[in-house]
């Protein structure tokens, strides 16, 4: 720790920012994250992470959304017919917003919460943007309000890197301050500790959060309210994130908008200046990229991307001039295809740069066969999606790649195709949503599903009925919870069975009130098939949550005037069993003993048989003989059965042989007590 405290003292430059005896001053912790700030000063070539260049060069420009008119455009883009229009959709949609400057984006905020949303697609820089703010403050140019900005990666919020902690313990601000800006080595002594902390409680902090869109979907349970209650909920920070994978709601909304004309020509010429190859003529080499870019529409508006004019820069340097006459679009996607195939060799299969050396491009595409092909059939579906209305051919494609094809943008072709008007491309669009569902059941796919449910083809809703229900785990919010609670009152009888399914396999997440009387009423649904599956459904959500609610609701089923909801409640009472003897049932399964109907008092007995020894009261084992003297053979037999499950014996004679005949009776009239199956 004191080691780096002296070497930075030692930065002449920056002498202006740290004070000359920093280690006496209390902001010295801050100091080290201020100091790291400013010593992270370049940026890495996505190609080649060797190279770099200084941050300060990096354009980054911002524009104020506003939300109506960034719909209007997005919806274009997703409608061009052409790429051409295409890219023109894109250009207009990043050429047209109001900029503003990085310093003056809290002057649009109303009040002394400063909270900024800032959206940026893709390869568009929203990391860089937050490495460049973080490194304007450290030098002194902006904010100096701000005694901290701390920079968050979210994608850091991982179990790894926060392991689940004892019961009752849970991770706070500074935990995270702690393990995401001060992991360069330092040993916090306890002394630190205390002044880490006093710094903290007594200093204005901006946090700096990168990527809720890589972690909004794959949060660790026990980290969610660290992000939710805490991180989110901090008066003053700025968070970036993929547009379509938003779900913020912040006032002030940003985005960062790509290169402009202007940056792609000073990008392209810096970075052939700074090629460290002598023969090479630079200058000439802009012009010849420049040009090209103006004879290809497409390229052009591609190269608006700051990772896409990298790449096709880095290509552009790498080609031999000397046997290459003219630069082709599919010569220059062919460069492109294997040079990111290297690159992902590296970093995900672990190869060094010496063994890529020894590989040719053909072998290069044949270690990534699987991944270009999975990338070449999304991509025909996709463009058959943009070229022409969806077909069932390019669905049924979508869904052979099933939990690969699982991003948004195939997601949001595929719910544009459930809204076609030929049956079976939404019933194909369908199917291959379900496929990925079962797969990879993403916050996107179930919300796809949730649509299908209300889709007039009762195929389609019964199959999203059936998915929800396999992933019952993930698919358990309340939107999906209230959609299938409309679909038991479907027309169709398949989809009203497989609601009811989809609900008993959501267990717990599904013991509401609402659903339990949702299910109650399908009780008495006239198809006894779905009458089964309601039962199974409360059956299975009884047994794992026998909450109040389910018990309410039973209770009041049970003085329904049909007769099929008050049998059915009692046997749902008897699944439950022992979890289900409170006072109030035991007493309204005696009333139940009562019943005209003599289904209501056989299953009355079968339930309070059920509850075992919490249901052996005077005042049941007295009820219970009394019903040894039914007019009902069954009822009588099931009487008997249930003193027997409380756990009474016969003690006279006379009782034994009451039993007994119960017994005898049955066995002489339906054939034999195990015979009997309970209904």
């Amino acid at each position: 720790m004191w080691e780096l405290i002296d070497r930075i003292e030692d930065q002449h430059p920056t002498s202006q920012y740290i004070p000359a005896q920093v280690a006496n001053r209390p902001s010295y912790l801050f100091e080290l994250i201020k100091y790291e700030y400013k010593r992270n000063n370049r940026i890495e070539r996505f190609m080649n992470p060797v190279k770099s260049f200084p941050i300060d060069q990096s354009y980054i420009n911002l524009a104020i959304v506003e939300t109506k008119d960034q719909q209007e455009k997005e919806k274009k883009l997703r409608d061009s017919q052409h790429n051409d229009a295409i890219m023109e959709a894109f250009e207009n949609i990043h050429g047209t917003k109001t900029p503003i400057d990085i310093k003056n984006i809290f002057k649009t905020c109303k009040d002394q919460t400063r909270n900024v949303l800032v959206f940026g697609r893709a390869g568009i820089g929203k990391s860089t943007f937050c490495q460049y703010i973080a490194y304007q403050w450290a030098t002194g140019v902006i904010w100096q309000e701000y005694e901290l900005i701390a920079l968050i990666p979210l994608r850091s919020l991982t179990e790894d890197n926060y392991p689940i902690l004892p019961a009752g313990t849970n991770y706070s601000l500074i935990d995270v301050l702690r393990k995401e800006c001060f992991s360069f080595d330092q040993y916090l002594s306890e002394k630190d500790e205390t002044q880490l902390q006093e710094q903290f409680h007594n200093s204005r902090i901006l946090w700096l959060l990168d990527g809720y869109d890589e972690i909004a979907q794959n949060v660790p349970t026990h980290l969610k309210s660290l992000l939710n209650d805490q991180l989110l909920k901090t008066p003053h920070h700025i968070i970036t994130s993929r547009p379509y994978m938003n779900t913020l709601s912040h006032f002030v909304q940003l985005e960062i908008t790509g290169f402009t004309d202007d940056n792609i020509s000073r990008y392209v010429k810096q970075f052939f200046e700074e090629i460290e190859n002598e023969a090479q003529n630079s200058s000439a080499e802009d012009e010849k990229i420049l040009s090209f870019f103006k004879r290809n529409r497409r390229i052009w508006g591609i190269a608006h991307i700051p990772i896409n004019l990298e790449l096709i820069c880095s290509v552009w340097s790498n080609t031999d001039w000397a046997t290459t006459k003219t630069m082709t679009m599919t010569t220059l996607y062919d460069e492109i295809t294997e040079w990111v195939c290297r690159r992902y060799l590296i970093k995900q299969k672990g190869l060094s740069i010496e063994e890529l050396k020894l590989k040719s491009k053909s072998d290069i595409y044949e270690d990534c066969k699987i991944e270009l092909a999975f990338l070449e059939s999304t991509c025909e579906a996709l463009g058959r999606i943009g070229e022409k209305a969806a077909t069932k051919e390019t669905c049924e494609a979508l869904g052979r790649i099933c939990e690969k094809a699982a991003t948004p943008d195939v997601i949001a072709a595929l719910m544009i195709a459930l809204g076609d008007t030929v049956s079976i491309v939404r019933e194909r669009a369908c199917v291959a949503l379900c496929r990925m569902g079962e797969r990879t059941p993403t916050p996107d796919v179930i919300a796809a599903l949730v649509t299908a449910l209300g889709d007039v083809n009762e195929w389609i809703r019964s199959n999203a009925c059936k998915v929800l229900g396999r992933i019952c785990e993930k698919a358990a919010t309340p939107d999906v919870i209230a959609a299938l609670i409309i679909a038991l009152g479907d027309t169709d009888d398949i989809v009203r069975e497989r609601a009811c399914v989809a609900l008993g396999q959501m267990g717990e997440k599904a013991a509401t009130k609402e659903v339990i009387a949702a299910l109650v009423t399908t009780l008495g649904d006239v198809n006894a098939w779905i009458r089964s599956n309601a039962y199974e459904a409360l059956g299975r959500i009884g047994e794992i949550a026998p909450t109040h609610d389910v018990i309410l609701v039973l209770l009041t089923a049970l003085e329904d005037v049909n007769i099929w909801i008050r049998s059915n409640a009692c046997k749902v009472l008897s699944r439950i069993g022992e979890k289900a003897a409170t006072p109030n049932v035991i007493a309204a399964l005696m009333i139940a003993l009562g019943d005209t109907a003599n289904i209501i008092r056989e299953r009355a007995c079968v339930a309070l048989g059920q509850m075992g020894e919490k249901a052996a009261t005077p005042d049941v084992i007295a009820a219970l003989m009394s019903t040894m003297e039914d007019s009902s053979d069954i009822v009588r037999l099931k009487a008997c059965e249930a003193l027997g499950l409380v756990g009474v014996k016969a003690e006279t004679k006379e009782e034994a042989a009451e039993m007994a005949g119960a017994q005898y009776t049955y066995r002489k009239n339906y054939g034999g007590v195990h015979g009997y199956k309970y209904r």
